[in-house]
């Protein structure tokens, strides 16, 4: 039977003291965990933005990002929605079809929700506390959000006359059903039209729709609005697809969202089956959970309230809290376990794992988070914050397993969490064995094995 150090031979340090304060005020950590799980979630509904957009991976003070931003401020912003419609572009029916359409998203409207100056916001970022363009937008609080579209209804053309050189609209005056035809040469004859508002062939044609920089709700709403609109007129002689810089950065958000929660329901099924087989208790299986879902919880909280945005790097940090924060409480839950095989009262058995798994749990967390905390010297601003926002991760994964989870263990009073009282050598005792007896004995066996991973070392540098 593997023997453990005696109660009253462990040193008291700060970890037994720790945890003895959190069972005696069980219930009290229990709502201050709750409270700080309602103002994470406060947090991530009022200040979380999602940025999916390019210029997040460009380095802090970029050349390349203010040129840009000037080009921006002097021509305007290429983020726009491209509505792609397919059909019989130079037929009457179409050409009235595509007006109305025309019209309809011209003229969305919004309340907006988010007032203020966006002047040095970045397009692509999504966020609850960015707003519109440096005109003021959204003061009004109302009114259609639509700057400027363009598409063969109001193609500016410049035509010459006996008179000189006149401008106007490409259809004024409409054309006449009989002149279609003369219409469909003169546009396709056009260099300025083909290839940007519609194909060689005329069968495709664009509407070309900017709005005011929306951030955060009053984008992904543009962005419904956009679809509901174009919804009613789809048919077969009349198809559409949304492009665009807009619609991609809208569905990039929402693909990322919906990735996330795919990643944590299934992360969850596993987890579950895994310590329900491991533990066979219901405490065991919660435990584990509750640590991963408050670590997530947390971590997403303390972003939002540090202004720090979901980027695609951020977004692996729900899988890596999910092995920090099982690889933790299923360390100090296993010696739980144990203890209390080996007769050990319920809650001396808590003090005891917490005061002998503390400390490397704790050295642990310390490494990783500095780790994570060197990616604040890259020259890539996401990398830095996915650093820094993984470190807050493992940190709060660390106070969670130190916390919940001796309260949640506080209420067994009789499982032995899967074991028996009898010591037993289940399947990783063996194994652990085996590779002890490979290793250790003679000298021979040692070299061998110092010698076969020096090979494998040289086999991977060299890789």
């Amino acid at each position: 039977m593997e023997t453990h150090t005696p109660p009253e031979a462990i040193q008291r340090g700060p970890f037994y003291r720790w945890v003895a304060i959190v069972l005696r005020f069980r219930f009290l950590s229990i709502l201050g965990i709750a409270l700080i799980s309602a103002l994470a979630v406060y947090n991530i509904a009022t200040k979380m933005r999602l940025d999916n957009s390019l210029e997040t991976f460009t380095t802090e003070g970029s050349k390349a990002k203010e040129i840009l931003e000037e080009f921006r401020s002097e021509f305007g912003r290429d983020s726009v929605f491209l509505v792609l419609i397919e059909g019989d572009v130079f037929s009457e029916a179409f050409l009235l079809k595509l007006k109305d359409l025309h019209e309809q998203l011209s003229e969305i409207q919004l309340s907006l929700e988010e007032p203020g100056d966006t002047s040095t916001s970045s397009e692509g970022a999504a966020g609850f506390d960015d707003v519109a363009d440096e005109s003021g937008w959204g003061e009004e609080g109302g009114g259609t959000i639509v700057d400027e579209i363009i598409s063969l209804i109001n193609f500016r053309q410049t035509r010459s006359s006996q008179e000189g050189i006149s401008v106007g609209e490409l259809m004024d005056p409409w054309p006449e059903k009989a002149q279609l035809q003369e219409f469909r040469k003169t546009v396709l004859n056009d260099k300025q039209i083909v290839k940007k508002f519609v194909d060689a062939d005329g069968r495709y044609t664009t509407i070309m729709v900017r709005t005011q920089v929306l951030h955060g709700k009053d984008k992904i709403r543009a962005y419904d609005a956009v679809q509901e609109i174009y919804q009613k007129y789809k048919a077969d002689d009349f198809k559409i697809s949304l492009g665009g810089l807009s619609a991609l950065n809208t569905s990039l958000n929402r693909v990322m969202l919906r990735d996330m929660k795919t990643l944590i329901i299934l992360s969850w099924i596993s987890m579950t089956l895994i310590m329900g087989f491991l533990f066979r208790h219901i405490l065991g299986v919660i435990g584990p959970l509750s640590i991963v879902l408050l670590s997530a919880l947390w971590t997403a909280g303390a972003m939002a309230f540090f202004d720090l945005p979901m980027t695609m790097m951020s977004n692996m940090l729900p899988a890596f809290l999910i092995s920090v924060g099982v690889g933790d409480s299923v360390h100090l839950q296993s010696l739980y376990r144990d203890l209390r095989r080996e007769g050990l009262p319920n809650q001396q058995a808590i003090l005891q794992a917490a005061a002998l798994t503390g400390k490397p749990i704790f050295f642990t967390t310390l490494t990783t988070m500095v780790g994570l905390l060197s990616f604040r010297f890259a020259s890539v601003i996401p990398i830095q914050e996915m650093g820094m926002a993984g470190a807050i991760g493992v940190f709060v994964a660390f106070v969670l397993t130190m916390t919940i989870l001796p309260v949640l263990l506080s209420f067994n009073k009789t499982s032995l969490f899967g074991v028996k009282r009898e010591a037993n050598n289940d399947f990783i005792q063996k194994l652990v064995t085996l590779a002890d007896q490979i290793s250790a004995g003679t000298k021979g066996r040692r070299n061998a094995v110092i010698a076969i991973t020096l090979i494998c070392c040289g086999g991977a540098i060299i890789g």
